[in-house]
């Protein structure tokens, strides 16, 4: 599952209170650092933190029961697209356009104790493309942080319960950047939570 619009600086030109939530597939989750663009349109990268839960979450869980249930974290980059020209569009077109998904590369696990799941929101990153800085982030900039996001998610409508092995991916902590093939990203963290870089290649074929 993955959030969207989760940086709330924007939401007032957009019209928006909250977020929005859309789902992700086993096939367009991959960890192959070695990324594919055929088939995208107008693809963006956005550095994000995923979180993957070991234990069932219900809708409207609080803070505490979703920190107990997640098993790990993992850098992540989601590869969005978008069907309508320039990227101009309303809240709801993203919404219909499938959340803007289309790929969400997952790196590394780090299994996490209870301190780490405290201190998730507290993890900087930085965004390079060949290797020059693009972009800082930081993962409090996703509605707090990522636990924080996924309680906003359980709290939304039509929200189900999260399965036992669920991934969430939390929303970008930077701005999204145009991409194409031939080109190397990477995202690095540092903070009371490392997690290991993820570098993917990109291609067209």
């Amino acid at each position: 599952m993955k959030r969207g619009f989760t940086n709330q600086a924007v939401w007032n030109d957009l019209g928006l209170d909250s977020p929005f939530w859309a789902p992700i597939y086993d096939t367009t989750v991959i960890d192959s650092r070695a990324v594919s663009l055929l088939g995208l349109f107008a693809a963006r990268v956005e550095p994000e933190v995923v979180l993957g839960f070991r234990d069932p979450v219900p809708a409207g869980a609080s803070l505490a029961e979703i920190r107990r249930a997640i098993g790990w974290a993992a850098p992540g980059f989601e590869i969005v697209q978008c069907h309508y020209p320039d990227w101009e569009m309303a809240p709801p077109d993203a919404v219909a356009d499938a959340g803007l998904h289309g790929i969400l590369v997952v790196g590394e696990h780090r299994e996490l104790g209870n301190a780490d799941r405290t201190a998730l929101d507290e993890v900087d990153v930085v965004l390079r493309r060949e290797g020059t800085v693009v972009a800082r982030g930081r993962s409090a900039n996703a509605l707090g942080g990522p636990v924080q996001a996924v309680t906003w998610l359980q709290r939304l409508p039509g929200v189900q319960e999260l399965w036992a092995g669920a991934i969430v991916t939390t929303g970008t902590l930077t701005a999204a950047f145009p991409i194409a093939a031939g080109e190397h990203w990477q995202l690095s963290t540092a903070g009371p939570v490392t997690l290991r870089e993820l570098t993917v290649s990109l291609s067209d074929a």
